[in-house]
This record gives structure tokens, C-alpha cells and sequence, in this order.
């Protein structure tokens, strides 16, 4: 099995940050194998998003470059695996 989504930014236009969005992307693999009294499930998804992380803002009525506090852009890749067993009985 396999599979891909696409979430989209939860943010309206005119508050994004460019190439931090918070949107997201992931990737999904699966296998299994199933008998008559059990069955076996092997699964990984690879999440991918970015966000824009600022520690705190400061009140800056007019524009003060010494007042702006800088942020980052982090990249965010989570990998999810799984395994699920059942047993008929």
C-alpha cells in the first residue's frame, strides 16, 4: 500500500511568511500479510512542514530596526512507524 496528502496552510494569505506556511506533506508505505488466524501490518509515513518560529515581538510603532526580533524557519521531518498484529480466535 501506498499513499500521499496534501494539507495547505491553515493561515490566511496576508499572514504567511514566505517558505514557513505550516502546511504539510507526507508519504505512506505499507505492507501486511494475513493467514487465517492472524494477520500482520507493517506501516511507515514520512511527515514534511515548515514552520516560522519567533520567541517573543516587541512593540515597534516605528519600525526600529534595534527593535526587531529575528526568528527562524525550521524544517520539520517526522517519520511514524507502525506494526499491528491480530489474532482470530
Amino acid at each position: 500500500r501506498g499513499g500521499y496528502a496534501m494539507y495547505g496552510t491553515p493561515f490566511a494569505p496576508s499572514s504567511k511568511i514566505a517558505g514557513a506556511d505550516m502546511s504539510k506533506t507526507c508519504y505512506s508505505l505499507g505492507i501486511g500479510i494475513r493467514d487465517q488466524d492472524y494477520f500482520i501490518d507493517f506501516g511507515y509515513v514520512l511527515s514534511q512542514s515548515t514552520e516560522y518560529f519567533q520567541e517573543y515581538t516587541l512593540d515597534n510603532p516605528f519600525n526600529d530596526p534595534a527593535k526587531v526580533v529575528p526568528g527562524v524557519t525550521n524544517k520539520i521531518n517526522t517519520n511514524n512507524f507502525s506494526v499491528t498484529l491480530g489474532v482470530k480466535f
